[in-house]
């Protein structure tokens, strides 16, 4: 893991250092696989299979096999979100979404952690749409 140093104009972040057993985006929600390499340290998109696996935000692209950065804990200005034509007040929790490279708004009734909070609000859009947001992570 590498943590940032303490200083007073960046907020605390949190990395850990993991292999890609498929390619992945920068900012999006990553877990760990528990499919094919049941190790703890490859990581995969998230499927329905590992949504409660999710340990963070792709800090860079990955191609299969590479090593790399995921941001577990902290601030982070850049995040793969869906937009719908609902806006969703800042400090709404964020889900990953199955087969998909996004973070999505949770209901509280889906029972689901927020491991992930927007921190500005997402204004809504007459057309779905993925863009890059403000959030706050917390899997570690």
């Amino acid at each position: 893991m590498l943590f940032q140093r303490v200083n007073r104009t960046d907020a605390e972040k949190v990395f850990g250092i993991y292999t890609s057993a498929a390619a992945c985006a920068a900012d999006q929600p990553v877990s760990l696989d528990v499919t094919t390499n049941v190790d703890g340290y490859h990581i995969i998109s998230t499927l329905a299979a590992n949504l409660d696996c999710v340990i963070g935000v792709a800090d860079a692209a990955f191609t299969a096999g590479a090593v790399g950065l995921v941001q577990v804990y902290g601030y982070r200005g850049t995040s793969k979100c869906l937009i719908t034509d609902t806006t969703y007040a800042a400090g709404v929790k964020m889900v990953p979404v199955d087969a998909k490279s996004y973070l999505a708004y949770a209901a509280a009734a889906d029972g689901r952690d927020g491991f992930f909070a927007v921190m500005a609000s997402l204004t809504s859009s007459s057309a779905s749409r993925t863009a890059s947001a403000k959030i706050f992570i917390r899997c570690l």
